[in-house]
């Protein structure tokens, strides 16, 4: 399938790539069933950062940076899915559940004073839903989930009222699926 990243930066060129995996469903009834699948997929986030390097009778004077991690992330989401009949060979499923992940590699282009020393290993939330065509055999699907990372980057400093802020920066991706099914009964 295809993975879109999404940072919360203005400038950010939403990148794209190529996600893929395997999946296991076990079906507990007519609508409902358990998935688990592998998954391999590319996050990456951008964000400015800004120090003070300097003073004018004024104004601060600022250095700006624009930072970025790139990762690799091997997911393990289990949902629990409610299945429905839409027409005749076409139904459709909603997905729920959570996602156990490993960051297997990571590349950070941040400023020394950055954080970058974040755990390889995060669980987090997924859901998503499935537009499925039922043959005797196989089942294509084409779906859409979300795989909401954790925290790549965090700056604290002050805002204009003197108040200190922290704002955090984690990975957002959502990824389009298309795959096909097979029965093994």
């Amino acid at each position: 399938g295809i993975n879109i990243n999404q940072s919360d930066f203005i400038n950010d060129t939403k990148k794209i790539s190529v996600q893929g995996g395997i999946l296991v469903e076990y079906i507990l009834n007519k609508n409902f069933s358990v998935m688990g699948k592998l998954k391999y997929y590319e996050s990456q986030i951008i964000f400015p950062y800004s120090k003070i390097v300097g003073t004018g009778m004024l104004f601060n004077q600022y250095e700006f940076f624009t930072c970025k991690y790139d990762g690799i992330i091997i997911s393990l989401p289990i949902t629990a899915n409610y299945n429905f009949k839409i027409y005749r060979s076409l139904s459709g499923s909603l997905r729920l559940g959570t996602s156990i992940n490993s960051e297997i590699s990571n590349k950070y282009d941040y400023p020394a004073e950055v954080k970058k020393d974040y755990g390889n290993f995060f669980i987090k939330i997924t859901g998503g839903i499935n537009l499925n065509y039922n043959t005797e055999k196989i089942i294509y699907f084409v779906g859409f989930e979300s795989l909401a990372g954790a925290k790549r980057g965090s700056i604290t400093g002050k805002d204009f009222n003197n108040h200190q802020q922290t704002q955090n920066y984690a990975m957002e991706n959502y990824l389009f699926n298309i795959g096909m099914k097979f029965n093994l009964k």
